[in-house]
C-alpha cells in the first residue's frame, strides 16, 4: 500500500487514501513516515480510515513504554479523540497530513463518504461482503485509482476468531475459485476494477480502477482544479457549524 500511495503522491498535488480497517494505526503511521521521508511528496496526504470498534488511547499505544514507542505513534496518541460514533478529523504536520477516522459501521460510513480516492487498502472483510464493498469502493474511486487487497484465506478465516486480524503468508499461487480473494476479485471486476498482480498465497493482490464506461459522478465528487480563492457559507453557529468551519479551514 505504501508503494502504491507513494507513486500517486509523486504525480499529484494531493493523495487520498482509504483504509477499510484502521486496526491499531500501523498502516497510517507507515504512510505518514514514508510521506515525511519522500522529497517528491505531494502537498497534502488525506487518509480516511474505517474504525469499526472504538479504540482507546491506551490500546493505540499498546504495552510499550514511551521510549519504545515511535514518535509518530506518540503524536497520534496525543491527538486521539474521544471516539463517539461518526467522523473525527485529525491534522498533523501543519495540515499536510490529515486523518479522517470513521468510527462505527464501515458499511454505513462508506455509503456516506464523499471523496475521490486514489489508493484503497482493503483487508479483513468476508466473501459475503464482497459485492457491497466493491460497489461502495467503485463509487469513491478516482480515475486510475489503485486498490491493494489483503483478503483472509478461506481456511484462515474459518479457523480464526472474528476479532483477530488476518495474517498474510508469503509466496505466490492462484486463489481457489471459491476463496474469499477470488470472490472479491469477481465483485471488483463487475465494478470496473482490473486485477493486476497476485502475491502472498493469492490472498493479496493489486487492482486498478479502469471501467469500460465513464462513471457518472455527483457534482460534489468531481475534482476541481485548485483555485487561489475559495469561499464557503456555513449556516449555523453551534458545535456542528463550528466544527465544519474548522475542518474547512484546515
Amino acid at each position: 500500500m505504501i508503494e502504491a500511495a507513494r507513486l500517486h503522491w509523486q504525480r499529484r498535488a494531493r493523495c487520498v487514501v482509504l483504509d477499510t480497517d484502521f486496526q491499531h494505526g500501523q498502516n497510517f503511521i507507515g504512510l505518514w513516515q514514508a510521506f515525511r521521508k519522500d522529497p517528491a511528496r505531494c502537498e497534502r496526504l488525506h487518509v480516511m480510515a474505517m474504525l469499526p470498534a472504538a479504540l482507546t488511547r491506551g490500546q493505540l499505544l499498546g504495552t510499550n513504554q514511551p521510549a519504545q514507542t515511535s514518535p509518530l505513534r506518540l503524536l497520534l496518541a496525543d491527538a486521539w479523540p474521544g471516539l463517539t460514533p461518526g467522523l473525527h478529523m485529525l491534522s498533523f504536520d501543519s495540515g499536510q497530513v490529515q486523518l479522517l477516522l470513521c468510527n462505527g459501521s464501515a458499511e454505513r460510513n462508506l455509503s456516506e463518504l464523499v471523496a475521490q480516492v486514489d489508493v484503497f487498502f482493503v483487508h479483513g472483510h468476508s466473501a459475503a461482503d464482497s459485492p457491497r464493498l466493491a460497489k461502495a469502493l467503485a463509487r469513491l474511486a478516482a480515475d486510475d485509482a489503485v486498490l491493494v487487497a489483503a483478503v483472509m484465506s478461506a481456511a484462515v478465516s474459518a479457523a480464526m476468531p472474528a476479532a483477530m486480524p488476518a495474517v498474510i503468508a508469503t509466496g505466490e499461487q492462484e486463489a481457489p475459485a471459491n476463496s474469499p480473494a477470488s470472490a472479491f476479485k469477481t465483485a471488483l471486476a463487475s465494478q470496473g476494477f482490473v486485477a493486476e498482480k497476485t502475491d502472498s498465497n493469492a490472498d493479496t493482490f493489486t487492482a486498478r480502477f479502469a471501467p469500460r464506461f465513464s462513471p457518472k459522478r455527483a457534482a460534489a465528487r468531481v475534482h476541481q482544479k485548485p483555485s487561489t480563492t475559495r469561499h464557503a457559507v456555513i449556516v449555523g453557529a453551534g458545535l456542528a457549524g463550528s466544527s465544519a468551519a474548522w475542518a474547512l479551514a484546515q
